[in-house]
């Protein structure tokens, strides 16, 4: 259980985090931007979520992406246990998600990553986001009916029979960039 203490501190930290991004960037070019609603960013974290699953083994040295997964994970249970924490979660999994593709660049400078690691991790954040945002209503909606917890873990049995079609995606993105 999450005390408020540590709630507010999460909600100053990652303020500041939002500060800090909007200062890089304007709202308009980030990644989330054009996503119709909130159930399309429900579906690319969801999407994300299962994608990193072994990456964030991999790659211990690159704590955000751990971190990434973690607020992925929390955010996906209080989504479907309808928690009053749900959109501040979402929130916070946005912003770790953006400034995830930043620091992928540093952690290739400071040798946490390769460039073929760092093209990998960058180009499933690419292809999540965007199918997640692209996808048409009816599907988005079939995603999230069919996404239920399993042993006390999230489980969405739809998206894990998208992921070998995913992963060509994330190839092809992977020869573009």
């Amino acid at each position: 259980m999450v005390t408020s203490s540590l709630k507010e501190t999460r909600e100053q930290v990652f303020s500041e985090f939002e500060r800090k991004l909007l200062a890089l960037r304007p709202p308009e070019d980030g990644i989330f931007y054009l996503h119709p609603d909130e159930e399309h960013l429900i579906v690319s974290h969801a999407l994300c979520y299962l994608m990193i699953r072994t990456a964030v083994k991999q790659h211990s040295r690159l704590k955000s992406l751990f971190l990434l997964r973690k607020y992925e994970e929390e955010m996906l249970e209080a989504w479907l246990t309808e928690s009053p924490d749900f959109s501040n979660l979402l929130r916070y999994c946005n912003l770790i998600f953006e400034g995830l593709i930043y620091e992928l660049k540093i952690s290739v400078q400071y040798g946490f990553l390769t460039p073929s690691q760092a093209n990998r991790l960058g180009s499933i954040l690419v292809v999540t986001a965007g199918y997640g945002g692209d996808m048409p209503d009816e599907e988005a909606w079939e995603l999230l009916d069919d996404m239920d917890f399993e042993q006390n873990k999230i489980r969405c049995r739809k998206i894990e029979q998208m992921l070998p079609q995913l992963k060509k995606w994330v190839n092809e993105e992977m020869r573009m960039m």
